[in-house]
């Protein structure tokens, strides 16, 4: 034992920087993103809902409404009019015991059925639809549409423009969500169902998806580089959308693309108390042209 005045005493600053010295790098090396307003990124410009556009007729009888446009999403000069891989992204209605026109188009159309049940005709092959519908018409096939309900039937719309060397599959596919499984969870809380994938014949998107976020949770915050095109749609109810330095309700039949600026981190939060839906698709910057 030491006599008192012998007693060494506890090397307190040692241990006092051990925990402190981490602070403070963290401190040197953290650093704040501007606003978006200090950027001068106007969000309004890469948000749009269909109730904002004028209303137009497609196939004989779809009452038709844009969502997204084609246009460069690093210097947008209408809201909406960002898309370069998808050329087109529209909602449309189907009134109740009508079917479209015969149509055939140089383009490629993904439809997706939101709400309502009739039937598909595309060649030779006749499908039934309803919730959930997923249908990829190649270019150049006629096909017509038909509700049989009661109700108007909802649709989502994706226009591919095919690239020059394109070689569409030549059969129609439709895939029904019920019958999808949930491949994986992404971001923290999105849980996947694939509706195409590029082996299903993708003129020039990697794929569409349906994501279900589970109650109260937040999507994993992350930015995308220029060129990735990545749209959410609301489908069902409201939710909101985290973008940049702002946090913004998304209603039902609004959509936006995430800012391909590479600094923009964006997420969707759902504060309810049961899962929500979105319609998604997307091109990452990989391979393809």
């Amino acid at each position: 034992m030491y006599p008192d005045k012998r007693r060494p005493r506890p090397r307190r600053w040692i241990f006092t920087a051990f925990l402190v010295a981490p602070v403070i790098a963290a401190a040197q090396v953290t650093k704040e993103l501007p606003t978006n307003r200090e950027r001068g990124l106007d969000l309004n410009l890469y948000f749009n809902c269909w109730q904002n556009s004028d209303q137009e007729f497609s196939h004989g009888a779809l009452a038709e409404r844009p969502v997204l446009t084609a246009g460069d999403p690093q210097h947008v000069t209408k809201p909406g009019a960002v898309l370069i891989y998808a050329k087109r992204f529209s909602r449309a209605v189907l009134p109740p015991h009508q079917q479209t026109q015969a149509s055939r188009h140089a383009e490629q159309e993904i439809l997706y059925v939101v709400k309502g049940s009739g039937w598909v005709s595309g060649a030779d092959r006749k499908s039934a639809i309803e919730d959930g519908t997923a249908i990829r018409l190649p270019p150049n096939m006629e096909h017509t549409l038909a509700n049989t309900g009661a109700a108007p039937m909802e649709i989502l719309i994706v226009t591919e423009q095919p690239p020059a060397g394109f070689h569409p599959r030549s059969d129609m596919l439709v895939h029904y969500l019920r019958e999808l499984p949930t491949t994986h969870i992404s971001h923290w809380s999105y849980a996947v169902q694939w509706l195409f994938k590029e082996e299903d014949g993708l003129a020039r998107l990697s794929n569409l998806l349906i994501v279900t976020q589970d109650a109260m949770t937040i999507g994993s915050p992350h930015a995308h580089i220029p060129l990735w095109e990545e749209v959410w749609y609301k489908i069902e109810d409201d939710a909101i959308a985290f973008v940049g330095s702002e946090i913004r309700k998304m209603p039902n039949g609004c959509g936006y693309i995430a800012p391909p600026d590479g600094v923009t981190p964006h997420s969707v939060i759902n504060v309810t108390g049961r899962p929500q839906r979105y319609f998604y698709f997307a091109y990452y910057k990989l391979d393809r042209k």
